[in-house]
């Protein structure tokens, strides 16, 4: 019996490695900001920053109810790499990132980012549990059309992956093509009191993309394996 050859071998490892999808670093927060809003209401914070997918980031603490005397924070760098946030005890809100390049008449522009088959992984740790949400936006953001995707996690002392795949969204209006994405955003939502820290966002290759493409290749290689074995 033949040994199947191993460059072989590493020519299917090397293409589960190189699956459909592409990876991206959407933010290593290297880049100083911060937001406070006291009470209900809104406060944004847009930056330039190289760490970013883009360059530009968006900085949003939204609170529609509760207690108007809470305070609630984002803050990031210090310390260096990460983001950290807090909504007010007796608050109901979402903190909300926003990244995109350089804005014209509204319309956000990363230049026809391509994430098919891509999932975003976000490192975060939390004191409570709660809820990510991704959204896509294609053209004008200003449309309000978009594609949702949501995770939940779990409280956690320590940073642990939540992965969102980009398959079956919740959509907003006329959707979001995947395809062509011109703006990333990015919500967590914790109960009043809670307080959150994410230390890089990223785009990165949905699993099952990788493995259905590398168990096609293997069941190909197995099939001609056999053909070619003297019987």
């Amino acid at each position: 019996m033949k040994l199947i050859n191993t460059s072989l071998l590493a020519g299917f490892l090397g293409i589960v490695g190189t699956a459909s999808g592409s990876s991206y670093v959407i933010d290593n927060f290297s880049c100083t900001d911060s937001v406070t809003q006291a009470g209900v209401g809104s406060t944004s914070s847009t930056i330039s920053c190289p760490g970013s997918l883009g360059g530009e980031r968006s900085d949003v603490i939204f609170l529609p109810s509760g207690s108007g005397d809470a305070v609630s924070t984002i803050e990031s760098n210090p310390p260096a790499g990460e983001i950290t946030g807090t909504i007010g005890s007796g608050l109901s809100g979402g903190d909300v990132m926003t990244w995109f390049g350089s804005t014209t008449a509204g319309d956000y522009n990363l230049p026809n980012l391509d994430l098919n088959g891509d999932s975003v992984l976000v490192q975060i740790k939390s004191d409570v549990g709660g809820t990510l949400t991704v959204t896509l936006g294609s053209s004008s953001t200003a449309s309000g059309n978009r594609d949702d995707y949501s995770a939940t996690f779990l409280a956690s002392p320590s940073f642990v992956d939540i992965l969102i795949p980009l398959t079956n969204p919740t959509i907003i209006g006329t959707g979001a093509n995947v395809d062509d994405v011109t703006a990333i955003g990015l919500v967590i939502n914790v109960a009043g009191g809670g307080n959150w820290t994410i230390n890089e966002v990223e785009a990165v290759p949905e699993p099952s993309t990788l493995l259905l493409t590398g168990l096609c290749f293997l069941g190909v290689l197995t099939r001609s394996f056999w053909l070619r074995s003297p019987r």
